[in-house]
């Protein structure tokens, strides 16, 4: 694609004219008044009945939700968040096979697009737990060269324990090694959590996971989220929304998964996970089925996540601007 002046100026007043904001002073994620921003960009063609991705498509709602969260042409947004000297970590999920996995057509929009923002291919890791788990969700394994890195942490974990609040983990080496995160997690339920979106994909940087399942992984998501070597890291998070699911999770269940045909974008995990908590209930109440919010143990991780304790976010509906484009 390409950057044109005019696309620039396209993008630009699409996503300023939405927000009603000016360049001048904007944070990123934040509109003002301890208030945060998620985007949602969203074409039903994006994602076709046989579930193969219309790559063009992925890429025009990738660009105008980063236009939109930062108020400049997508390039640029990035520039503004990563420097070329960073080694940038993309973390996707791959646990659910295939189907219900970050879809490799959008980690590789968001590669490609650092890329033409300064990072070099060879700084830039797509990256999970296991190779095998890549594989099967269909990416390319690369440690080597000058080209995007993508592999998984394996048995590659710190020596130390990381001790902090209710956890004691071990990250992973890829973590360590990189100085910048993107967050590229998947929209759906989860039986234990109620939901696995952003928060809880960190489960894939550390050691053992198991271990922090009980009370629906609360305060463990948000105390690992707190960890200052994770916390420092994050930059920006790009939920696929593209195929989601509403009951059963996170093992994909054909039955119970819906194209949405959406991205979510975010500084903000607390509020991206927030607003995904009611894209999964309006699914959930369409299909006559109860809301997250019935089952106490449920989701509690994310207002946790935003109590004065942690403070990783906001989880107040009231204060997430959320923006269609």
């Amino acid at each position: 694609m390409r950057y044109d002046e005019t696309r620039r100026r396209f993008i630009r007043n699409v996503a300023l004219g939405a927000l009603g904001l000016s360049l001048p002073g904007m944070r990123f994620g934040l509109i003002g008044g301890g208030r945060s921003k998620v985007v949602i960009s969203k074409d039903p063609g994006v994602i076709s009945e046989d579930l193969s991705v219309n790559s063009r498509a992925l890429g025009s709602m990738l660009d105008e939700a980063l236009a939109a969260l930062t108020g400049k042409d997508p390039i640029d947004g990035l520039r503004s968040i990563f420097s070329p000297k960073d080694v940038v970590g993309i973390k996707v999920n791959t646990l659910s096979g295939r189907r219900l996995s970050t879809h490799p057509e959008l980690a590789y929009a968001v590669a490609e697009r650092l890329i033409k923002a300064g990072v070099k291919p060879e700084r830039i890791i797509i990256w999970d737990r296991f190779d095998s788990e890549l594989r099967e969700a269909g990416y390319r394994i690369n440690r080597t060269g000058r080209d995007i890195q993508c592999y998984g942490t394996e048995e590659n974990y710190d020596e130390d324990v990381t001790i902090h609040r209710n956890v004691a983990v071990c990250f992973s080496l890829i973590l360590r090694r990189c100085t910048a995160l993107i967050n590229l997690p998947v929209l759906k339920q989860h039986e234990i959590a109620g939901v696995t979106i952003a928060l809880k994909n960190w489960f894939g940087a550390i050691h053992n996971p198991n271990k922090y399942h009980d009370n629906g992984c609360d305060p463990y998501i948000a105390d690992l989220s707190s960890i200052g070597e994770l916390k420092r890291k994050k930059r920006l998070v790009i939920c696929d929304a593209l195929l989601c699911q509403y009951e059963f999770g996170p093992s994909y269940k054909p039955r119970y998964a819906w194209r949405e045909g959406a991205i979510l974008v975010s500084r903000d995990e607390v509020a991206l996970d927030r607003v995904g908590m009611e894209i999964i209930d309006r699914k959930r109440k369409e299909a006559g089925l109860k809301p997250l919010r019935e089952r106490p143990e449920w989701c509690r991780y994310i207002f946790t996540a935003a109590d004065r304790e942690h403070r990783l976010g906001v989880a107040d509906l009231k204060r997430i601007e959320v923006v269609r484009v």
